[in-house]
């Protein structure tokens, strides 16, 4: 018969040496696991993609740091995907220089105050345009059948354009001279002509300058569109 000998405690195989470190080396792989998660994940847990701003965001927030108003007065008319020709994004500053490489990006046309701003986005950044200002419309010497006219050049163009009137602005409005020659048009009415001639209009639509004639028979460009 054999005799078996009772041990307390358990009974256990070899011991394997545990790796010098495992306790560093753990923590390391969970250090690196929370920062690749870290960088997957906002702040609120959300992927980085969901909370990044729209072009629109970024167009109403420009707008309402401009004039300082809460970006819910603002509102979005419509926004263009654009590939503009360079680095200002078709809105070059006075006197600045600019990369000239054509730059993808979105313009938008944000109403707030009464007011339409064109904004140029482009990434995380948005900024409003500023074109070089137009003479005010002279609309102190004009009578108000004249503005009527030039009201009917805008619509005239933006049929011819296709595209909203609002995007159509009146720059010039002016009493035609009696013999006066126009590009495009000749001589409106003759010059022993005593009568109102009609009323010159200028319109500014797609960065482009528009020269209108208006008569109380109607209106047309001056020269025709086709012949720009």
């Amino acid at each position: 018969m054999h005799s078996f000998q009772r041990h307390s405690g358990n009974v256990s195989g070899p011991r394997v040496p545990r790796p010098r470190g495992g306790r560093v080396h753990e923590r390391l792989t969970a250090g690196l696991l929370a920062g690749v998660l870290g960088l997957a994940l906002g702040p609120s847990g959300c992927t980085a993609e969901l909370d990044a701003e729209t072009p629109a965001d970024i167009a109403r927030r420009a707008v309402a740091a401009e004039l300082g108003v809460e970006i819910g007065s603002t509102r979005i008319v419509r926004v263009e995907s654009r590939q503009f020709p360079d680095a200002s994004l078709g809105c070059p500053a006075p006197g600045m220089l600019y990369a000239q490489v054509i730059t993808p990006g979105n313009q938008v046309i944000v109403e707030a105050d009464g007011r339409r701003f064109d904004v140029r986005v482009a990434g995380a950044t948005g900024r409003i345009c500023r074109l070089a200002k137009e003479p005010a419309p002279r609309t102190d010497a004009v009578p108000q059948p004249a503005r009527e006219l030039g009201e009917a050049a805008r619509q005239d163009l933006a049929l011819r354009l296709r595209i909203p009137v609002e995007d159509i602005v009146v720059t010039n409005l002016r009493r035609l001279i009696p013999g006066e020659s126009l590009p495009g048009c000749g001589v409106v009415c003759a010059a022993e002509e005593t009568a109102a001639c009609g009323i010159g209009v200028r319109l500014r639509a797609a960065e482009r300058d528009f020269e209108y004639v208006a008569l109380p028979a109607g209106v047309r460009p001056c020269p025709e569109l086709a012949d720009r």
